[in-house]
């Protein structure tokens, strides 16, 4: 595997973090707050 066993499950618990920020309380807020919140996180794209 090109990505290590702990290097993906840090990857998915992040994900799965912005996931649920975006879910309960980040839907109405500015892409900028998450972006803040979620610092390690590449944010593309937007709706």
């Amino acid at each position: 595997h090109w990505i290590a066993e702990s290097d993906r499950i840090d990857i998915l618990n992040k994900a799965t973090e912005v996931i649920n920020y975006w879910q309960e309380e980040g839907r109405n807020r500015p892409m900028s707050e998450a972006q803040a919140k979620f610092p390690e996180v590449g944010f593309t794209g937007s709706s």
